[in-house]
């Protein structure tokens, strides 16, 4: 964790406990005050300021983005690394082109991305049936 999300979580946290204990404050207020009938309209004028609820919002809009912040790269270890160094996550695998891990599938006219480009449900099953229907009749 880097130490700017260090500090917006612990501001997120506190800005999230300020605006529970004025939540609770605003209840107790509200209960010695006022006795108000559960079934009344007046119920309705009484609910929770809208500054709390923005505090509430901000605090959780701060601890997303700090925990956000707080991710690192991932480190390996490498099987066969005589010298025992960390490798980062972009150094761990390296960009490759795909016409040049291909170039046997090229050369023989295959599609390497034939899994993806092939459509099986663009296949003519009537015609499929009969294959089918006459293989079975040969044997």
């Amino acid at each position: 964790m880097s130490i700017l999300s260090k500090v917006l979580f612990g501001v997120g946290i506190i800005q999230l406990l300020h605006a529970g204990f004025s939540s609770y404050e605003f209840h107790q207020l509200l209960k010695s005050s006022t006795n108000i009938n559960e079934s009344s309209n007046e119920q309705k004028l009484y609910q929770l300021p809208n500054d709390i609820k923005l505090e509430v919002f901000i605090s959780l809009a701060i601890l997303t983005v700090s925990i956000f912040l707080s991710f690192n790269k991932l480190k390996y270890y490498p099987i066969n690394n005589k010298n025992d160094e960390i490798i980062t996550e972009g150094e761990y695998l390296s960009n490759i082109q795909m016409s040049k891990a291909s170039n046997v599938d090229n050369l023989v006219g295959s599609d390497p991305t034939g899994y993806i480009t092939y459509l099986p449900n663009m296949v003519d099953i009537q015609a499929k049936r009969k294959e089918v229907a006459e293989y079975l009749k040969t044997i």
